[in-house]
């Protein structure tokens, strides 16, 4: 065999004809050794930990709902343990607003009663005579 060389040949190997077609060999083994690998190893690998993550992030959400419609009960139940408790201390307010007022017109009865009740006549029949001068008084200069 009789080798022809050209002169471009000699500083660029491979552009030599003769050593396309290993070259065309050998990549194409090449690349169906490593798709090979690829699909045997490789993505079965990745499409597994793809199924996984999409599992937990279905779990998260699933968990994140439960979390929301846990968060949604609780502040209904804290506003209705709230309104109860409004409803109790407004129930007892008046109740104690009552009894003071019954309470306090007792007493002030009772006091009346014992020990002011020389004080109050003594100023009714002061404040009696006052009135009935001054009602005098009207009449004369009215006149």
């Amino acid at each position: 065999m009789h080798y022809r060389i050209n002169a471009y040949n000699k500083h660029m190997p491979q552009l030599d004809t003769l050593t396309y077609f290993t070259q065309v060999f050998w990549v194409f083994v090449t690349f169906t050794v490593f798709y090979a690998v690829c699909l045997r190893h490789i993505l079965p690998g990745i499409s597994r930990i793809l199924k996984v993550r999409k599992k937990k992030l279905e779990y998260n959400k699933n968990a994140m709902d439960s979390f929301v419609d846990e968060e949604r009960s609780t502040a209904t139940s804290y506003e209705q343990m709230l309104a109860e408790s409004l409803n109790a201390s407004r129930s007892l307010l008046l109740k104690t607003a009552e009894l003071g007022t019954v309470w306090l017109s007792n007493i002030a009865v009772q006091v009346n009663e014992t020990s002011l009740k020389p004080m109050n006549e003594s100023y009714l029949r002061v404040f009696g005579s006052l009135s009935a001068k001054r009602h005098l008084m009207k009449e004369l200069y009215s006149k």
